[in-house]
């Protein structure tokens, strides 16, 4: 007797469970949901039942922008924010819902499966939004107001064609049903007239066929380059299986993100379609029409038109979309939504890096040039577990440990005079070695005189004196050398850490100093750094903060930090052209003898990018980096203006012109 009980008890709950997933019958699967042109696999935000689509209220809604609360004790939800100017209530098992003072039945009611509850179309259709089911593709498109409001355009016609517009803004279409005809309009497509085409119509053939390329972009091998009308720097260029767009009027190029959907045996027969800016249509043939409003970044699909028609052809005039679709023409006055991912502002230009200088070695570090002689460049080089600094005499064919200082052993802190030759030296456990005779003989500035600690930024100054200096936990302090024997200590040390001095021969004496870590608190001095005292004025918070100082020779008034720069020695600071909010900057290093020549690195997520600008930087191009070396250590432009470039990987050589 208590078996069967508990057998009736089972049956019960089955029976109950049951009842609240109602049986689906065997149906395609929906492929694909767009809700406000976002789009979200079929398969894992609803399913058919029968003959209707339902889907996962809760991630609808909240893609959306409502709120949803779920009650414990009638399973029901209450949805509630966005335009809703009161709540909505639906439960599991009721197949009507009410909104406001209507209430709207429902042909499938909502259901409990695996711990989410779905609703019918009709549950967010009785909300207030536009909710479509394209039968072609088995794709559910939700719009939420204000909806791309949708209005028909042209004259009677089930099929059209083709669009075009003249140089004076004539608009033409051309009706292809049993009997193709031509209309035009001179209203911005308000009215429209018969078109009586004279001899072989080629002419209006090419005029609705025509790609919109203005600015002539071209792209090898391309199905179709169009550019945006009224900024001929955005040019896009339609490959198989690819979107490429160019930021520079077709010179560089980079790879969009991917369109979704696509046919994949479609890509010939799609067309891009330009806008407003560096808006761009994506027209798929039988997937419908993909918007991007960043120029690629990211595609939303254009809804709110009749689900089941192709669109053949695209116009966007006055800011408006006019679609050429198999069910007549429709105009899109407002695309939604407005905001996307964003491309990243620069695609590197192609050249050609050639290859690796360093042949055996198996990574690189920091580079410097020797001032006076051309082709001697030295790096900090690493082979079969140790490191040391070799340099080279002919362009980077072969490479040779420095004299005098050892390859095995622990060092560090390589320096070279900015201007003479031979000038260099290094740190050791035991102190700081210098030379001023290429190495044939060495200065010793003992651990001691140290203060037994590591120094940072050590250099040369113009002068021959040598600074550096050391932190801790009471602030740093700034130390020189005349002697190459004896450390004096400089007055005015900043709050905490020095991460960045910069010397420049054009201006003896006068140094600069910033400590990134606290308030990027920034100090000059103008007697060689004996003495310091802060700037006047220091760097904005937006700067960066940057990695390094930038100050050459060939731009003495232009002290760079970051994006900003002052061309008083701190007075007043301003943004440099071309970058923007948010760029890290991380280094300028300027052409010793043409400021106009120039190269910066640009932190970014994929990496830091390699600049380069000949105009003095007014403008900028990414040449990206080295081939899989995307950390770059250090940049140098050599008198001849060759470049040259050092990752951990090694080292490259970039000839003067070529980049």
């Amino acid at each position: 007797m208590r078996i069967a009980r508990v057998w009736l008890l089972f049956l019960a709950l089955a029976l109950l469970m049951g009842s609240t997933a109602p049986v689906r019958a065997s149906a395609p699967p929906i492929s694909a949901v767009w809700i406000a042109g976002n789009y979200y696999p079929g398969g894992e935000l609803g399913e058919m039942v029968g003959d209707y689509a339902v889907l996962h209220s809760r991630r609808v809604l909240e893609a959306l922008g409502f709120w949803v609360n779920w009650s414990p004790e009638d399973g029901s939800k209450t949805v509630w924010g966005g335009y809703l100017t009161e709540p909505v209530v639906f439960r599991p098992g009721e197949k009507q819902v009410t909104v406001g003072d209507q209430i709207f039945a429902l042909p499938v009611a909502p259901y409990v499966k695996d711990g989410k509850m779905y609703a019918p179309l009709e549950l967010f259709r009785a909300m207030g939004l536009r909710v479509e089911w394209v039968s072609a593709t088995r794709e559910v498109e939700i719009t939420p107001p204000p909806y791309s409001q949708v209005e028909p355009f042209g004259p009677a016609g089930t099929l059209f064609t083709g669009l075009g517009q003249d140089e004076e803004g004539r608009l033409y279409l051309i009706v292809g049903d049993s009997s193709p005809s031509a209309w035009q309009s001179s209203d911005r497509g308000a009215t429209w007239e018969p078109l009586d085409v004279k001899g072989d119509g080629e002419w209006l053939a090419e005029l609705v066929a025509a790609d919109q390329n203005p600015a002539g972009a071209t792209y090898p091998g391309a199905y179709q380059v169009v550019s945006s009308p009224d900024d001929p720097s955005w040019a896009w260029a339609l490959l198989q299986g690819a979107v490429m767009v160019s930021q520079d009027g077709g010179q560089t190029w980079q790879k969009a993100a991917d369109p979704w959907p696509v046919n994949p045996e479609k890509w010939p027969d799609m067309r891009l379609v330009p806008g407003v800016g560096r808006e761009v249509f994506l027209l798929t043939g039988d997937r419908g029409v993909l918007y991007s409003p960043t120029g690629g970044g990211q595609w939303f699909k254009v809804t709110g038109y009749w689900p089941d028609a192709q669109v053949r052809d695209a116009l966007v005039v006055d800011g408006r979309l006019f679609l050429a679709t198999t069910a007549g023409g429709v105009i899109i006055p407002q695309r939604i939504p407005q905001a996307a991912k964003a491309l990243p502002r620069l695609a590197p230009k192609a050249i050609d890096w050639g290859g690796n200088l360093t042949g055996a070695f198996e990574s690189a570090g920091r580079i410097w040039l020797d001032p006076e002689r051309e082709g001697f460049v030295y790096a900090l080089l690493s082979a079969e577990g140790s490191q040391g600094i070799y340099r080279t005499a002919d362009g980077g064919a072969t490479w040779a440990p420095v004299p005098g200082i050892a390859v095995e052993g622990w060092w560090s802190g390589f320096f070279h005079h900015p201007t003479e030759s031979g000038h260099y030296g290094y740190q050791r456990m035991d102190g700081i070695w210098v030379t001023r005779d290429d190495g044939a003989t060495w200065h010793h500035i003992a651990r001691e005189a140290t203060l037994r600690t590591l120094m940072g930024n050590l250099m040369f100054l113009p002068s021959g004196r040598v600074m550096g200096n050391t932190d801790g936990l009471g602030g740093s302090h700034l130390y020189y050398s005349d002697d190459l024997r004896t450390l004096v200590s400089a007055e005015g040390a900043p709050p905490w850490h020095i991460t960045s001095i910069v010397a420049n021969p054009a201006v003896p004496g006068t140094l600069y100093a910033c400590d990134w870590s606290d308030g990027r608190f920034c100090l000059t001095s103008t007697d060689d750094g004996a003495t310091w005292q802060p700037l006047a004025a220091q760097p904005p918070a937006e700067a960066g903060p940057p990695f390094r100082l930038s100050w050459g020779a060939s731009a003495p008034d232009e002290l760079i930090a970051g994006r900003f720069v002052t061309r008083d020695g701190g007075q007043t600071w301003e943004p440099l052209p071309f970058f923007q909010e948010g760029d890290r900057v991380r280094e300028i290093v300027f052409h010793p003898g043409d400021p106009q020549h120039r190269v910066a690195l640009l932190e970014t997520d994929q990496g830091i990018q390699v600049l380069v600008t000949h105009d003095g930087g007014q403008s900028w191009a990414s040449i990206g980096h080295p081939p899989g070396a995307p950390n770059i250590q250090s940049v140098a432009i050599d008198r001849a203006g060759n470049l040259w470039v050092s990752e951990h990987a090694g080292v490259w050589r970039i000839p003067a012109g070529s980049w």
